[in-house]
């Protein structure tokens, strides 16, 4: 047993000795967080403005449709006490290849609006976008369409549904490609009558609500899966589109595959005088999409880093010269309406 000086001594040399290494542990954790912080920097120049927000829209034309929508949002500064006022005096003008274009309000509640433009579009046409709005700076953006994917389609019976095997070849550049995919589904009624003596023709046609399985995209069918994903769903020009991209050529192919319900052709009623038919249709929208589209409606979130305050949240600015949003033309191929399996004369 030491004497009592000694054991003071001993603990003194311990405490020193416990208060170097805790030191040096505070310095090397310090040290390691200045690396993970200069390793993770990211500098993102905001479109700010002093006492007042900025307009935020949302615009995806593509060849092939003759349909573009238009959003426009007001926005409002982060961590001020500033009232959300009603977008007024809204005004949109889109020109195709300089040529301004007509486009029509379709609906505006509070400080929300949604405009249309009529107005076919095809491979290389140059949309270019300006929006105004009272309180807030004018806002522009420019987009180029692109070319539509090349694919390959087979499709066949599976478990009560109709799965659609899609399949594209990487150019061989080394680049990522990346992927929008929609699925347009009508039910169509054909009447013939004789009643009058002579048959009499009409046709309806009934469009399907297929929101649920553009939020089912199956697996990847890929010899490496991890080069097709993350996938997500975003409501892209009037309706929902699925995203994903490829693994940038490393397999070579990127098959997927589509489920859509399986609904039989099918004869509602026959008579002596008149028959009623009923018969299913789909239609496969399949679209090139810029990495800029892509990364804004997909955007990357690591949630360990989120966590840690060391990545911006839900992070992406898009292109609107003055705002936030994007403005991307999209390239567009398809399948036609594609007869239904096991169809009826």
């Amino acid at each position: 047993m030491p004497s009592n000086e000694l054991y003071y001594k001993i603990l003194g040399v311990m405490d020193r000795n416990f208060t170097a290494i805790y030191f040096l542990m505070c310095v090397s954790a310090l040290f390691l967080a200045a690396l993970a912080f200069v390793s993770c920097e990211k500098i993102i120049e905001l479109p700010t403005v002093s006492g007042g927000g900025r307009l935020y829209v949302e615009c995806f034309p593509s060849d092939g449709t003759d349909t573009t929508f238009v959003y426009v949002s007001g926005t409002r500064p982060v961590g001020k006490n500033t009232v959300v006022r009603d977008l007024t005096g809204v005004s949109v003008a889109m020109s195709v290849n300089g040529r301004p274009s007509d486009i029509e309000l379709r609906t505006v509640y509070r400080h929300q609006a949604v405009f249309y433009m009529v107005c076919p579009l095809c491979t290389g046409d140059e949309v270019a976008l300006t929006v105004s709005a009272e309180g807030y700076p004018t806002v522009s953006s420019k987009s180029t369409v692109p070319e539509g994917p090349s694919f390959e389609l087979d499709r066949e019976l599976y478990g009560g549904n109709i799965r659609h095997y899609l399949s594209f070849t990487a150019p061989g550049d080394g680049l990522k490609s990346y992927y929008g995919v929609k699925m347009r589904g009508t039910l169509t009624y054909s009447h013939v009558s004789w009643s009058n003596g002579a048959p009499e023709y009409s046709v309806t046609e009934t469009p399907m609500d297929l929101s649920f399985e553009a939020h089912n995209l199956s697996e990847m069918f890929t010899d490496n899966i991890t080069g097709a994903k993350p996938i997500a769903v975003h409501f892209v020009n009037g309706g929902l589109m699925t995203v994903f991209e490829d693994d940038g050529g490393k397999s070579g192919r990127l098959d997927i595959s589509l489920d859509v319900p399986y609904i039989r052709d099918r004869y509602d009623y026959t008579t002596l005088t008149d028959t009623l038919v009923r018969r299913c249709h789909y239609n496969l929208e399949v679209f090139s999409v810029s990495q800029e589209a892509y990364k804004f409606l997909n955007p990357k979130i690591n949630y360990s880093l989120l966590a840690a305050g060391l990545v911006p949240p839900f992070m992406s600015t898009g292109n609107i010269d003055g705002g936030y949003g994007m403005l991307s033309c999209m390239g567009r191929s398809d399948t036609g309406w594609l007869a239904n399996m096991e169809p009826i004369p």
